[in-house]
């Protein structure tokens, strides 16, 4: 399946081809072509897209990977161990200090 990540952060966020369609001012079925692979997105659609899902723009090629094909995970992972703490002892530092 093609734009795997796209997909997965349009159902998470209750989006749906049709929503899609009219942000960007075009048919269901134009919609489905480009998540198909049957043609390719434009620069302002995939803008748009980012923008209305609410994805960082630097993850741009993760969304809408070359050919669709999957690119990596969208989501961040969560932190690790490590930086919990060293989030914590930076807190920590910063209430001391004051």
């Amino acid at each position: 399946m093609l734009y795997t990540e796209l997909r997965a952060e349009m159902r998470r966020k209750g989006v749906q081809n049709g929503d899609i369609a009219r942000w960007i001012d075009r048919s269901e079925i134009y919609v489905s072509r480009r998540m198909t692979g049957a043609a390719p997105w434009t620069q302002t659609e995939m803008y748009t897209i980012m923008c209305k899902l609410h994805i960082p723009l630097h993850k741009m090629h993760l969304a809408f990977p070359q050919g669709g094909a999957w690119a990596g995970a969208l989501q961040d992972p969560p932190p690790g161990i490590e930086q919990q703490m060293l989030t914590v002892l930076k807190q920590f530092v910063r209430e001391a200090a004051t």
